[in-house]
């Protein structure tokens, strides 16, 4: 008999365990995982065929040897980045050509070194290359100018034939035409001095969300920031602070130019202590920040981010979601030996 009372005690106690951890569920928030959906990488750029090939970079003095008239960029998507033929994704232009009120597709588009669009135009189609088996991008320019910076920034969400995979992040071809400076401004390859500083791509992006709390803000501008001529000026041109205006120490690293060629465009601020989890940022960069060239941003920029975080955080809900069962379970454990007697 006693036996039969001490097992539907423990019956009980079980059920009234099971139901506390059915109980608890309603209060912990679900996490739920996004699924990556198979995006894909650019993989490469190559200009009139598909001998030479183009740099990806924000730097209009690593491609100077597009022609102002007939220049033709071919593009290529893979699913790692690579121009392997294995890994080349069949990509459709029915969504690089969808107007954005301007005369350039909205995820394919032109601007002049300064960052404006231009009266200049591209348009894009499909075209297969025999060299690579799948349908890739032709990207055609036309009214060009001579000896003039341009960018080609081929933006995020371009799609595959089917639908599946799009392109994750967008990606900046700069280049500077073939010919002759109306100005007569030779040894500089003809390109004209005098446009602003831009800011070609910053990581975090503006208004990015989730950002790590020990990030690093990396800088990509469209001149050489970093030499010695204007790296102390420079310095001095990059701030940090919370949306409440409180000031975070930063560290500004630029590059050797010298040394890093390939870096001459590059900054990147580091905080000088971790970053708070759920705080929004604000970095601020000077119109004063100037080019070895003697160019300068001549506006404010100020990119804004927030860091991931600010909720509990897996463990604290594990703890707390423990107490909580522990204090069910002894309150109806009490209720049910004050009723058995």
């Amino acid at each position: 008999m006693f036996k039969n009372s001490q097992n539907k005690k423990i019956s009980k106690i079980f059920v009234l365990f099971i139901t506390a951890i059915y109980i608890i569920g309603f209060f912990i928030p679900s996490q739920t995982v996004s699924a990556s959906a198979g995006s894909i990488k650019f993989a490469k750029a190559t200009l009139n065929g598909v001998t030479t090939e183009l740099k990806i970079s924000a730097n209009a003095e690593d491609n100077t040897n597009v022609p102002a008239t007939g220049a033709v960029f071919t593009l290529l998507f893979s699913t790692d980045g690579s121009a392997d033929g294995s890994a080349l994704k069949n990509i459709s232009s029915a969504t690089v050509n969808k107007s954005n009120g301007s005369t350039n597709g909205s995820l394919c588009v032109l601007t002049k070194a300064g960052g404006a669009l231009t009266d200049e135009t591209v348009s894009v189609a499909d075209v297969t290359p025999a060299e690579y088996g799948k349908t890739c991008l032709n990207v055609t320019f036309s009214n060009l100018k001579e000896a003039t910076e341009y960018a080609l920034t081929i933006k995020s969400g371009i799609t595959t034939n089917n639908g599946s995979d799009w392109t994750d992040a967008d990606t900046v071809i700069a280049f500077t035409t073939t010919g002759t400076s109306s100005s007569g401004n030779g040894g500089n390859n003809g390109v004209n001095n005098g446009t602003p500083v831009e800011l070609s791509s910053s990581d975090p992006t503006d208004g990015q969300k989730n950002v790590a709390a020990n990030a690093v803000l990396n800088l990509v501008f469209s001149k050489n920031v970093v030499n010695m001529t204007v790296k102390d000026n420079n310095l001095k041109c990059f701030s940090l602070e919370t949306s409440k205006g409180d000031v975070v120490p930063i560290k500004v690293v630029m590059a050797d130019d010298q040394m890093e060629p390939d870096k001459k465009n590059n900054v990147s601020i580091v905080p000088q202590s971790e970053l708070t989890a759920g705080t929004s940022y604000i970095l601020k960069i000077s119109p004063d920040l100037k080019s070895k060239s003697g160019d300068t941003l001549s506006k404010d920029i100020q990119l804004r981010f927030t860091v991931a975080g600010g909720g509990l955080n897996s463990t604290a809900i594990i703890i707390a979601s423990i107490i909580v069962a522990a204090v069910i379970i002894t309150a109806l454990a009490i209720v049910l030996k004050k009723r058995n007697k």
